[in-house]
């Protein structure tokens, strides 16, 4: 039941004042993209078409999770703080994939 978790951190993340709102804006801009037709690599293209989906994801999520304090992560989390590292882990890796001049466009 780890998807429920994760939904659930990321909406009190996007609901917590302290999140600086250019990073809850890139979140929404990943939901977005996300749900859009319209792709950098088009999905029908094997592996490859859903790759930039998942990054850019990884991406907004990572923003996200380090735009608090560990404490407050692990507050916010309801599983157990290994399934939380593992994912911390998973989507920094994701994160750093992302092309220089596209993180420093999205600001950070």
């Amino acid at each position: 039941m780890v998807l429920p978790a994760i939904l659930a951190l990321l909406r009190k993340l996007m609901t917590d004042p302290a999140v600086p709102r250019r990073r809850k804006v890139v979140a929404l801009l990943a939901v977005g993209y996300l749900a859009s037709p319209i792709d950098l690599v088009p999905d029908f293209i094997p592996v490859l078409g859903r790759f930039d989906d998942v990054i850019f994801a990884a991406y907004a999520v990572d923003r996200l999770l380090h735009a608090v304090p560990p404490e407050v992560r692990e507050a916010y989390w309801m599983g157990s703080p290994d399934t939380l590292d593992l994912i911390s882990g998973l989507v920094a890796w994701g994160a750093e994939m992302v092309p220089a001049p596209v993180r420093r466009l999205l600001g950070s």
